[in-house]
C-alpha cells in the first residue's frame, strides 16, 4: 500500500480511499486541486492497485490495519475526515467502528456496503470478474455482453459513463487477477457492524437517489444518525462529472463551519427548505439552459451553485411515442418532477399530448384517479421509486427491469428491455391475446353446438361427435402455440 500526500503538513488531514479497482488518480486526479490548498491530502493507493509496489491486496481488514498503521506514524492517530469513494465508503465504515485512530469526519460517497452471504459473493465475483477484468488489465473492453450493455448505456448518459470509466484508470497491466478478485469479493461481503456510533466522529453520507431506496436503509442500519446528503444522481456522478460542486460539498463538511448545505430540485430547496436567490442573481437564474435538468446546491439558505445535468433523448423515444398513438393510445402524457422548462423542452421534442413537471409523487396517483373517474383506461409507465404510487394506482402499471425494486415489484407488468418500442409491443400482444381468446371462445361455442345438433338430430353418432370434439379441442390447442405476433401482423 502506498499513500500520495498533497499540501502543506501543517494542515488538517483529509483521507482519500478510491473505488473498487479503481486508480488512485483516476479517482481523485481532478479533485486534489480543489482540496489541497485547504488539507494535507492523503491519497491511498491500495496494495495490488499501485505501479510502484510489487504487492498483492487480500483483505478489506488487512488493508485497514496497514491505512491505521500509516496514520498512527504520520498524523499521530488523527485526521481530520476522510473520503470514501464506493469501497472506500466501507473503508471509513470500518475505521470509524474500530476506533483504532480517531477521524471527525467520515464520508461515504455512495457506498454500496454490500453484505452479500459467502456462497453468493464468491459467485458473483467469479461470474462478473472475468468480464472487468481485461478491461483493468488493457484499457479496452473485450466481453462482447459488457460492450453491448456500455454501447447502450453511452446513448444515454455518455458523459457519465467516460467519467466512470477514467476512474478506473485505463490499462494497468500490473494488477493481477487475484488483486481484483479479492478486493471485489470483499467489496461484496462489507464487514461492517451495525449502528455504529463513535463520540466526536460525524458520519456523512452522499446518496445517489438513482441507485434506489434499498441503500438508505443500509447506511441507516450501519450507522446510528448519519447525516444523509440527497442527490438526484447515480453512483458517484457528482464526484466523477462535478469536481467543483463535489469539492464545496466536502470543504463544508470537513472544515467543520457551521454553515447548512443542501443540494437537490427546486421545489425541494426553494419551497420545501425557503433558500433563496442571492440579490443580483436572478437574471442568471432566468437564463439557466432549458434542455438541461437542474440541481441547485444552497450555502445557509442562499442558492451557490446550479449543476446542469443532460440527459440525452433517447434516440427512439419520438418515434416509440408516434407508434403508441398509432396503436391507439389517444393521450400520451409526461409526468416528471425535472423543471418545467426542461419537460417542456422534452415534450415538445418527443411529442406528447400533455406534460406536466415538478409533480411529486402523490400528484401522480392522484392525476391517475382523475383519469379513472372520468371513465378513461390509465396505463402508467416507470421505473423510479417516486413513480410507486402511481404505478400501484394505475389500471396496468409498467416498470422497466432496470428500475428501482420496489417499482417492479408494485407494477403488473415489467418490461425486461430499455427499448421503449418494448411498449409498443407489448400493445400488439394484448391486442393479439384477446383477438385469439375471443376466436377460440366462438369457435368452440359454434363447433360444439354444431355436433350437439347434428346429435340430437341423429346425423352423426356418439362415437363421431366424441373423435370430432377431442379432434377440434386439440387443434384448437395446436394453434393457441403459434406465434402471436405473426399472427397478429398478418391479419
Amino acid at each position: 500500500m502506498k499513500v500520495y500526500e498533497f499540501g502543506k503538513k501543517s494542515a488538517p488531514a483529509l483521507l482519500l480511499l478510491p473505488g473498487t479497482c479503481c486508480h488512485w488518480k483516476g479517482n481523485f486526479g481532478r479533485v486534489i486541486p480543489l482540496l489541497e490548498k485547504d488539507f494535507r491530502v492523503l491519497c491511498v493507493s491500495y496494495d495490488g492497485f499501485d505501479e510502484t509496489e510489487n504487492t498483492e491486496f487480500s483483505t478489506m481488514l488487512e488493508e485497514t490495519e496497514k491505512i491505521e498503521a500509516y496514520i498512527k506514524e504520520h498524523c499521530s492517530g488523527h485526521i481530520h475526515g476522510a473520503y470514501g469513494c464506493s469501497l472506500g465508503g466501507s473503508f471509513v465504515g470500518l475505521l470509524a467502528a474500530r476506533q483504532n485512530i480517531h477521524m471527525d469526519y467520515g464520508i461515504l460517497g455512495s457506498s454500496d456496503l454490500d453484505q452479500l452471504p459467502v456462497a453468493a459473493a464468491k459467485l458473483q465475483t467469479a461470474l462478473l470478474l472475468p468480464l472487468l477484468y481485461p478491461f483493468i488489465r488493457d484499457g479496452k473492453l473485450k466481453s462482447r455482453i459488457l460492450q453491448k450493455k456500455l454501447q447502450k448505456r453511452m446513448g444515454q448518459t455518455e458523459a457519465y459513463v467516460q467519467a466512470f470509466m477514467d476512474m478506473l484508470g485505463g490499462g494497468r497491466p500490473y494488477v493481477t487477477m487475484e488483486s481484483c478478485k479479492n478486493q471485489f469479493y470483499s467489496d461484496l461481503i462489507t464487514p461492517l457492524p451495525d449502528q455504529i456510533n463513535v463520540p466526536g466522529t460525524e458520519i456523512h453520507i452522499f446518496y445517489a437517489l438513482k441507485m434506489g431506496k434499498k441503500y438508505r436503509l443500509r447506511y441507516l442500519r450501519h450507522f446510528d444518525h448519519p447525516v444523509i446528503h440527497e442527490q438526484e444522481l447515480r453512483h458517484e456522478e457528482l464526484l466523477a462529472c462535478y469536481p467543483e460542486q463535489w469539492a464545496a460539498l466536502v470543504k463544508q463538511i470537513v472544515m467543520g463551519e457551521d454553515k447548512k448545505v443542501i443540494i437537490g430540485s427546486a421545489h425541494f430547496v426553494f419551497e420545501d427548505e425557503g433558500c433563496c436567490i442571492p440579490e443580483g442573481e436572478q437574471e442568471k437564474y432566468d437564463a439557466l439552459p432549458a434542455a438541461y435538468s437542474h440541481l441547485y446546491l444552497c450555502i445557509d439558505g442562499e442558492l451557490a451553485a446550479v449543476i446542469c445535468i443532460h440527459d440525452p433523448l433517447r434516440r427512439e423515444a419520438k418515434d416509440a411515442v408516434k407508434a403508441l398513438h398509432e396503436s391507439g393510445f389517444t393521450n400520451v402524457v409526461m409526468m416528471t418532477g425535472d423543471n418545467r422548462r426542461t419537460a417542456e423542452s422534452v415534450a415538445a421534442e418527443v411529442g406528447v399530448d400533455a406534460v406536466y413537471a415538478e409533480v411529486l409523487p402523490e400528484d401522480k396517483a392522484a392525476f391517475i384517479r382523475q383519469e379513472k373517474e372520468k371513465g378513461h383506461t390509465v396505463i402508467m409507465v416507470g421505473d423510479g421509486v417516486n413513480d410507486s404510487p402511481a404505478l400501484s394506482e394505475a389500471d396496468a402499471g409498467i416498470a422497466i427491469s432496470t428500475g428501482a425494486a420496489i417499482a417492479r415489484e408494485i407494477a403488473d407488468i415489467t418490461v425486461a428491455s430499455e427499448d421503449l418500442f418494448e411498449l409498443v409491443t407489448l400493445r400488439k400482444l394484448s391486442e393479439a391475446l384477446m383477438a385469439r381468446i375471443h376466436g377460440s371462445y366462438r369457435f368452440i361455442v359454434a363447433f360444439n353446438l354444431s355436433l350437439i345438433t347434428l346429435g340430437v338430430a341423429g346425423v352423426l353418432p356418439p362415437a363421431i361427435s366424441a373423435l370430432l370434439h377431442n379432434t377440434s379441442t386439440l387443434g384448437i390447442g395446436l394453434k393457441n402455440m403459434t406465434d402471436l405476433l405473426e399472427e397478429h401482423e398478418g391479419a
